[in-house]
Formats: C-alpha cells, structure tokens, sequence
C-alpha cells in the first residue's frame, strides 16, 4: 500500500511539472538564471573616464514582463555590491542562443557584436556611479523598443 501511495505521489509531482513546463516560458526564475560571462567583462579609461563594461546571459526563458522585472531587480542588487570606482557600468543582457551561450562566446568573442547584438540583445542599463542616475534600453530584434525615440531627429548641420 505504501508503495502505491508513492508511486501516485511521483505521478501528481510528474504532472505539476508537465503542466507548469508545457511551453517555452516558465512561471518561476531566479536570479541564478542570469550570469555573467566574466572573460567579456572590460574595463576602459579614456580621458579619465572610467567605464566598466558587463556582459550577462539570461539562462531563463520567462514571459517577457517577468523578466524585465528580474533583470531590473538584478541590476539594483549588482548596484549595490560593486566596490570599485568607475565613472559608470554598462550592464547589457543578452538571452541564451546557439550563438550567445559562454561556450560559443569563449570560442568567437566577436560573435558577440556581429551576431548577439542583432538577434540576442534584451537590455542594457548606463549606470552612472557618482550621481546615480540609470539609463535603461530594451530592445528586439536588435533595436531599441524603449525608451521610444520618436522625437529624435538626425540631419545634417551646414556651417
């Protein structure tokens, strides 16, 4: 009998899974589902501007305004534990492909730009340290989605 009792445990516990897994996206995520891939972690000066740039794979594939709200999250809490002194921390998110996997990026680290940054790109967050301030950009499909930029005008400026 109690054999059979854990057997039809098992089999609920199979089924909540199959349910809640049944799609691309799950419910649930973590802050562990994001990354860092730390060898394309680079720092720059220029003209005494120190800049810190942060590459992170997402590993979660969750329903879009989750995972805004977790990389934002996870960008308050990074925030908080960088120690060093940089001028502003460019904090980019890419979501996990073929292509975009550290594996991959270990191999062809200019895949980042030529490939990532077109197709894989979610968002990046300018955080400029002294004064606090965060930029934050969504994209898709390589192009800004937020902020929209519908009042941005480019021309030519005649002297």
């Amino acid at each position: 009998m109690k054999f059979k009792k854990h057997i039809l445990g098992i089999i609920v516990i199979i089924c909540f899974s199959l349910c809640a897994c049944n799609g691309q996206y799950s419910n649930t995520t973590k802050q562990d589902d994001i990354k860092e891939v730390l060898f394309l972690r680079d720092t720059s000066a220029e003209k005494n501007f120190n800049l810190s740039k942060r590459i992170y794979i997402v590993y979660s594939k969750v329903e879009s305004s989750m995972m805004d709200t977790l990389i934002d999250k996870f960008v308050e809490h990074e925030k908080l534990n960088i120690k060093e002194d940089f001028e502003a921390i460019l904090f980019a998110f890419f979501l996990e492909s073929s292509i975009t996997n550290e594996n991959h990026l270990k191999k062809f680290p200019n895949d980042l730009d030529k490939y990532s940054r077109k197709n894989d790109i979610l968002w990046e967050y300018i955080w400029a340290k002294r004064t606090n301030e965060t930029e934050a950009y969504k994209y898709k499909n390589g192009k800004i989605i937020y902020p929209q930029s519908g009042n941005i005008r480019i021309e030519d400026i005649k002297d």
